[in-house]
């Protein structure tokens, strides 16, 4: 088949080329040449990293990374490149090597059956190349033959198709009972990333936009679409027409917003000719009681304009879109790869650690909110409680997932993607009838992340981030403390950020702050969204500081806590000078590097518009400035550009 179209069905990336189409600030060459060694002392820094021509006090990111900022530069296939991304292949390669060494021989049924008949027939090119398009052909008439929006109403529904949709059914924790799942009904449907891709009018995103249309049509046409052109408009155009609708990521991070349970009548009322009874009898989910709509009127509106757009219009974009999501291949045997993963690669010990190292940020933070001037006691105690309650998950699943009822054939690629997505859509339904697992993990081990569940007030660590940079069980202290530490206590810190603190301990999403205590907390944080705002990441472009403030808030509170944390460990001895660098300042440095990055320009500008998180520089400097142990431990002073005067820091923890 042409320009391997039926590879593409499997390894497709879309938007690659929209990406990657404009260059980073600073000069990158088209593909990486090789860097030069990291220089990590023994207890665990990279001081060859750092670029002592740069003051602490002016750019503590330039001073901490500025060395490698300027040796390191973007794999020409990548839109990225930073600690994340180093250990992601770290990662990956840590997979692929348990991967290639399974058995063919091994027992049938069997985790290592699956995961390694899985891989060998995503690598079998040769038969995907045979087959062409016939394993999608299937799904692909069944979207040709519809002929009225009923008929594409219950294929929206189907899970052997996965189609994107304008409107996504999911099965999540209810937020007003975390002991019980809930069937959530979200808007949906764009293939760029953010709405802003489609109606900002500025030639940047003029130029990406025509990069999109002409990738559409290129795949409608390696397709055999004789209409491609045509077809890759109308596309586009109903996908403009979608991001006219769809609230802006900000609005979304309100979770109180978000909570809107309506029953079956009332969906039929909200939007009276869409077809919800088909859609959700064909997802499974029918018999539920009620259902959560998550942006309200979002949603309303783009039922009633699914109903406006032409069939024809539909199938082109529901054709486009079946071609271009079935990319994902692995991730569907996370948990059958996660166990492989930590028998080799994390040990007990680590686990261990680790915990260990959670309790003292459990201990500092107890202690900063009982010295809270602005909290008032009913509030206090009600927040020292959820902390306690708290529970970590660290490296891996108490229990792991039963993938038994699965059938992986070899030679089946297509096949083995469909069915894994089958099988895990009817686990997600049956769960509606049981009560929630508060064992489940939302990641595998082999994820480089983390995350916190406010609905089960947890944090979840999987095994792959707990390696260096981020946590070496040699490392010194300092080093850990600044870079785990850090992220542990920043994830924490969600649990009373701006939209976790509307959960209580239990998880239940209701208001147990008192109104003096909301309104002394929106005073700081409203501080600190406004010195976010005045960060320019590019000409034009500012951070959002609402956009981030939750992130933002975790940043500040977990650095500042995990301070604490670490000298906690020391138990009151004195911590020693290494190479030079006292404790406190290994603290900070290990803090900065984490974060270091380099971005292709269009990846940063996507980051400012819609990712909740701040550009990595200023995760660092923005942080470090509102903390008064970072002055003392670098000597920063007035006249230095991050300075800011003791009253002007921002102290929310």
């Amino acid at each position: 088949m042409s320009e391997r179209l039926s590879a593409g069905l499997l390894g497709i990336v879309v938007l690659g080329a929209v990406g990657c189409s404009q260059p980073p600030p600073r000069p990158l060459a088209p593909q990486a040449p090789p860097t030069p060694p990291a220089q990590i002392a023994p207890w665990g820094l990279d001081l060859a990293a750092r670029d002592s021509s740069v003051k602490p006090g002016d750019d503590f990111y330039g001073y901490a990374d500025g060395h490698w900022l300027d040796t390191h530069q973007i794999p020409s296939d990548r839109t990225r490149w930073g600690s994340f991304d180093e250990l992601g292949e770290r990662s990956h390669d840590q997979v692929r090597s348990i991967v290639e060494a399974l058995p063919d021989g091994a027992p049938a049924a069997s985790n290592e059956q699956k995961v390694g008949d899985y891989y060998r027939s995503y690598l079998d090119t040769e038969a995907i190349e045979r087959l062409g398009l016939t394993p999608a052909q299937a799904a692909l008439d069944a979207i040709g033959d519809a002929r009225t929006h009923k008929q594409l109403a219950r294929l929206m529904g189907r899970a052997d198709l996965a189609l994107k949709a304008p409107l996504r059914v999911g099965i999540n924790l209810d937020q007003k009972d975390p002991d019980r799942y809930a069937v959530t009904i979200t808007q949906s449907g764009l293939g760029m990333p953010d709405r802003d891709y489609y109606l900002k009018g500025d030639s940047v995103y003029a130029n990406l936009r025509t990069q999109y249309l002409a990738h559409i049509t290129r795949l409608l046409a390696l397709a055999g679409d004789h209409d491609a052109a045509r077809e890759a408009h109308a596309v586009l155009e109903i996908e403009t027409r979608i991001a006219k609708l769809h609230w802006p990521a900000a609005k979304r991070r309100e979770r109180d917003l978000t909570w809107n349970p309506r029953t079956l009548a009332e969906l039929d009322q909200l939007a009276p000719r869409f077809s919800w009874s088909l859609l959700l009898a064909s997802e499974g989910v029918d018999a539920q009681a009620q259902f959560v709509v998550r942006e309200l009127n979002a949603v309303q509106d783009l039922a009633q304009l699914f109903l406006k757009i032409p069939v024809d219009d539909w199938r082109a974009y529901f054709r486009y879109h079946y071609l271009a999501d079935h990319a994902e291949v692995l991730e569907d045997l996370g948990e059958a790869v996660g166990e492989l993963y930590v028998q080799r690669y994390f040990p007990p010990a680590s686990r261990q650690q680790v915990l260990a190292l959670v309790e003292n940020l459990r201990a500092s933070y107890a202690a900063h909110i009982e010295q809270l001037p602005w909290m008032t006691p009913e509030t206090r105690q009600v927040a020292l409680e959820k902390l306690a309650a708290f529970h970590p998950k660290i490296g891996y699943p108490e229990r792991w997932r039963d993938y038994s009822g699965l059938s992986i054939v070899r030679g089946d690629a297509f096949g083995n993607l469909t069915r894994a997505r089958v099988f895990e859509w009817q686990r997600q339904v049956r769960r509606l009838k049981e009560p929630t697992d508060r064992g489940e993990w939302g990641m595998t081990p082999q994820t480089i992340n983390a995350y916190y569940n406010p609905t089960f007030n947890e944090v979840v660590f999987p095994a792959a981030i707990l390696q260096p940079p981020f946590f070496d069980p040699g490392a010194d202290p300092a080093v850990n403390y600044g870079g785990i530490g850090a992220v542990i206590g920043h994830e924490m810190g969600h649990g009373f950020d701006d939209q976790g603190s509307k959960s209580d301990a239990r998880g239940v999403l209701h208001v147990w702050w008192q109104q003096a205590d909301t309104e002394a907390f929106r005073k700081r944080v409203d501080r600190l969204a406004a010195q976010y705002d005045e960060f320019v990441v590019l000409p034009g472009l500012n951070v959002n500081g609402r956009l981030t403030l939750g992130e933002n808030i975790g940043d500040l509170g977990g650095l500042s806590v995990a301070y604490d944390a670490y000298h906690r460990s020391l138990s009151g001895a004195a911590p020693p000078v290494l190479d030079g660098l006292t404790g406190d300042q290994r603290f900070f440095l290990s803090y900065a590097q984490i974060w270091r990055s380099l971005y292709r320009e269009q990846q940063l500008r996507s980051q400012v518009l819609s990712n909740p998180h701040s550009p990595p520089k200023f995760r660092v400097n923005g942080v470090v400035r509102n903390v008064d142990a970072w002055y003392a431990a670098f000597a920063v002073q007035p006249g230095d550009k991050l300075y800011l005067p003791a009253d002007a820091r921002v102290r929310i923890w």
